[in-house]
């Protein structure tokens, strides 16, 4: 890869830089962290930092790598199977993950750059753009 994201000074925040004087070929975003809450124990903080690194830190991420992106870049977004479920305590974060989701819809109309990581990065997935895919074995399907 042309380049590499590293977070600097908290809450989802990214300085890229370029080296070898050529831009990203592959951005990964996976701004993530997970807090158990139910309904009734949900703080405003809670709130405010789930969605503060996993949605928000996405969503910065990946426009200040915008102008470094190569033409035909994949940008990669690691969702979560959480969006589906409905796990007790995990109402916060599969909201946060399924922000991402929408991103990801979104950003391939907006985009038109779409490509688990290795597949996605790779010429084989020039097709699949603005869909989830599960990579869990199944389990969510079953």
């Amino acid at each position: 890869m042309g380049g590499q994201c590293r977070p600097v000074g908290g809450r989802g925040r990214a300085r890229v830089h370029r080296d070898r004087g050529r831009g990203l070929d592959v951005l990964f975003a996976n701004a993530s962290v997970a807090s158990l809450g139910t309904l009734e124990q949900v703080t405003e903080e809670h709130f405010d930092r789930l969605f503060g690194i996993n949605a928000r830190g996405t969503l910065f991420t990946v426009q200040k790598a915008l102008p470094l992106l190569n033409d035909g870049a994949s940008v990669i977004l690691n969702g979560s199977t959480n969006v589906d479920v409905g796990d007790e305590g995990l109402g916060v974060y599969a909201a946060t993950k399924a922000a991402t989701r929408s991103f990801a819809r979104t950003w391939a109309n907006e985009l038109k750059v779409a490509a688990a990581v290795v597949f996605l990065a790779s010429d084989q997935s020039s097709f699949t753009t603005g869909s989830s895919l599960y990579v869990d074995g199944g389990l969510n399907q079953l």
